[in-house]
């Protein structure tokens, strides 16, 4: 019994130690796992934070970087537009300027290279056309002058046969022979007057147009009277310009000689100097056929014809209307034809002198 007894109050006792040992371990239990809790949510949140904090950083010292790419690979793509505008003050903002500067001369470069390449391109095409123009023209001159030097050679070799047997027959191929020679001359003389138009310095002057337009008739009245041509002009009063007059007369004579030569039906010329605002429009019209339409720009063309088939016509060269394109060009002012209803109508404008009309 006393072993049971003693045996019973050891086991109390170790109860006892146990329960009051038992208390303290699990509430330390407890308070370890509110700390840890604890430790874990703090380091999260500073976690959180310093990856928040790292990202502002690094998107704060990057950002140059990627805007200096970024206006990098624009200019690699020949867009000189996007400028660097980052402000670090260090050594990334020394490189964009230095990157702006570079793509600033870079643009200007290139937008040199552009205008000089449309000018080359310009300056070639050019080329090309007074290339083409130069061969046209001498084709065109060779057919002309082809013809009275076939019929001076002709008619020579047959007054070299004929001198003795028929005089009268000599006298007649040598009349053609001085007919073609003066056609030749004037088609040469033309040939050299439209040269030198391309180089003579401008004379600017003040004079009556209509004076002008008045002098060219009584020149050419005497060919409109052989063709029965009737040449109308009846301008209000006089009308002043300012221009070169000597060119200006030339031009005026072209068209006239022009509208004698192919005037038809009525044979009627009629000259008409209209104010349009700035300027005079100086226009001359011929009854007769009309020229087609899609011909109306060829026709200032050297030695262009609407037929190149047809003969020659006398003393014909082919080159007025170039004349007076060169002249026109020259002198700063527009020229054209148009088709009428019962004619065509040339004109050409010139600057109007105000204050002095009368």
């Amino acid at each position: 019994m006393g072993r049971i007894r003693g045996r019973f109050k050891r086991q109390v006792l170790f109860l006892i130690l146990g329960v009051i040992i038992q208390s303290p371990l699990e509430s330390m239990r407890e308070s370890v796992s509110l700390a840890n809790r604890f430790y874990i949510a703090v380091g999260g949140v500073i976690c959180l934070l310093s990856l928040i904090f790292i990202n502002k950083v690094l998107k704060v010292k990057t950002q140059p970087i990627m805007e200096l790419v970024d206006v990098s690979q624009h200019a690699a793509s020949l867009d000189f537009e996007r400028m660097y505008l980052g402000q670090c003050n260090n050594e990334l903002d020394v490189l964009g300027e230095n990157l702006n500067r570079m793509t600033g001369t870079l643009k200007k470069t290139l937008e040199q290279l552009r205008e000089s390449n449309i000018k080359l391109q310009e300056y070639l095409m050019f080329k090309t056309q007074e290339e083409e123009r130069r061969r046209r023209l001498v084709t065109d001159i060779s057919h002309e002058l082809k013809t009275p030097l076939a019929l001076i050679q002709g008619y020579t070799e047959g007054i070299s046969a004929l001198v003795k047997e028929d005089p009268e027959a000599c006298d007649m191929y040598c009349e053609i022979i001085a007919d073609e020679v003066q056609k030749t001359d004037r088609i040469l003389k033309r040939l050299f007057q439209m040269n030198q138009l391309e180089h003579d310095d401008i004379k600017y002057e003040t004079f009556d147009v209509a004076g002008l337009v008045y002098k060219a008739i009584a020149e050419q009245g005497p060919e409109a009277a052989i063709r029965e041509a009737k040449i109308l002009f009846a301008p209000d009063g006089p009308v002043y310009v300012r221009s070169d007059p000597d060119k200006v007369e030339e031009v005026v004579r072209q068209y006239l000689s022009n509208a004698i030569q192919y005037a038809e039906g009525e044979k009627e010329i009629r000259i008409q100097a209209e104010n349009a605002g700035d300027f005079i429009r100086v226009s001359i019209f011929n009854t007769g056929s009309r020229i087609p339409e899609s011909e109306l720009e060829d026709i200032w063309i050297e030695f262009y014809k609407q037929d190149r088939a047809r003969t020659r016509d006398a003393g014909h060269a082919g080159i007025g209307l170039a004349i007076v394109k060169t002249i026109t060009e020259t002198l700063g002012g527009e020229y054209g034809a148009q088709n009428k209803e019962d004619g065509v109508e040339f004109w050409f404008t010139l600057e109007l002198v105000k204050g002095i009309q009368e």
